[in-house]
């Protein structure tokens, strides 16, 4: 189960609980018959989300973490009389909940006729209706506007943020449209959703314009969220368009980022240059050894090996791959064993999480008798596993 799975299942079971239910029959022959029964008399919010928590494997299908989920699992009742004779009446409805259950019906059986209901309830909520978003994207509504409308309107809050992350693995060249339609938007809330949603489309010539002249047009918020799409876009030439802004409180460390995942011979040059005196910048630090670029990796390691890292900067390597492949081991077991920090030699220790070669091994065999005791210790506990 991924993170984003599990906080999804969460939140759920916190909706369950806060309202007072829990799940029972789970099939689509005993949702008919549950919805049947329900629709026997006027329809109430209690009754809609009554039935909504007790068949959420179906009607929420999108949100479960169970990876045997069916999509649009009622699609086979699409035709059928109970569904065709009710959906309207549960739209026209003026409760909540009940539009909620309608919404959910058609977004389970992928009924793309009732989008435009779908949007209405959408709009009748001030766009706040999350569940009616969610539905027109699983509907494979093409209309984008909507759902922007429904994350600015939670304000980009917790509860709407995988509703932004589904919006930002939407059909990607209705993600281009959005961006290049949205990008010099008057508003800022919808210039920080198209400069994200231009950071996850892949890299082109003429989009990287445009980030460029949103770095130098936007504030200083804004100019970040363009800078850190060209440093995923591993921009080259990057240096004269952010070099005023590597001293820049707000925007230092998104600057030294794109600079890092720069490959021009100028911006490698200047990184060069600068590791190659005593920096204490952090943002610097963090650049070179988050860099993909084997350079800067070891331009890193030379700035480590000299001794020439502040007391207190912190490494953490724990999930940077390229720093861990075979070609660093000599690196890094040389600053381990001449290491005057405690906590930096130790935090190097990571490296050796994973590695059963010989050549760890016996690296780490010599750590038993090192002079710090968190090695020591360390090593014991990566022998033992």
């Amino acid at each position: 189960m991924t993170y984003i799975q599990a906080k999804i299942k969460l939140t759920l079971f916190a909706v369950l609980i806060a309202w007072g239910f829990t799940g029972t029959a789970q099939t689509v022959s005993d949702f008919e018959k549950d919805f049947k029964i329900t629709l026997d008399s006027p329809i109430t919010n209690p009754m809609a989300s009554r039935l909504i928590m007790d068949h959420y494997n179906l009607l929420l299908w999108f949100y479960t973490s169970d990876t045997n989920a069916r999509a649009y699992p009622l699609i086979e009742i699409r035709n059928e009389e109970i569904y065709q004779n009710n959906i309207a009446g549960l739209f026209a409805n003026q409760g909540q909940s009940v539009n909620t259950l309608a919404c959910l019906l058609a977004a389970s059986t992928f009924d793309t006729s009732k989008i435009s209901d779908v949007k209405k309830v959408l709009i009748n909520s001030s766009y706040k209706d999350i569940l009616a978003a969610k539905c027109l994207l699983v509907l494979g509504d093409k209309d984008l506007g909507p759902i922007v409308k429904c994350i600015i309107a939670n304000n980009f809050s917790e509860s709407v943020q995988y509703l932004t992350i589904d919006f930002l693995n939407v059909e990607q060249s209705l993600l281009e449209k959005f961006a290049l339609d949205s990008l010099f938007s008057s508003n800022q809330e919808i210039q920080y959703l198209a400069v994200k949603a231009m950071a996850e489309i892949p890299p082109k010539p003429t989009n990287e314009v445009l980030l460029r002249q949103a770095v130098v047009k936007f504030d200083t918020v804004m100019k970040g969220w363009a800078i850190a799409a060209l440093a995923k876009y591993n921009a080259n030439n990057i240096l004269p368009l952010i070099k005023d802004y590597l001293s820049n409180d707000q925007l230092q460390q998104v600057s030294w980022r794109a600079l890092a995942a720069s490959t021009s011979v100028e911006d490698m040059d200047y990184i060069s240059q600068i590791a190659s005196t005593k920096s204490e910048d952090p943002y610097f630090l963090d650049a070179l050894l988050n860099s993909y670029n084997d350079v800067h990796l070891r331009n890193w390691l030379g700035i480590v090996k000299r001794g020439d890292l502040p007391k207190d900067y912190f490494i953490n390597i724990s999930g940077n791959t390229k720093l861990k492949e075979d070609k660093y081991f000599k690196d890094i077991s040389e600053i381990i064993s001449n290491s005057k920090n405690e906590m930096q030699a130790y935090a190097l220790m990571r490296y050796f999480d994973d590695r059963k070669d010989q050549a760890s091994l016996h690296f780490l065999n010599t750590c038993l008798t090192h002079s710090f005791e968190g090695i020591r210790e360390q090593a014991e506990i990566l022998l033992k596993k």
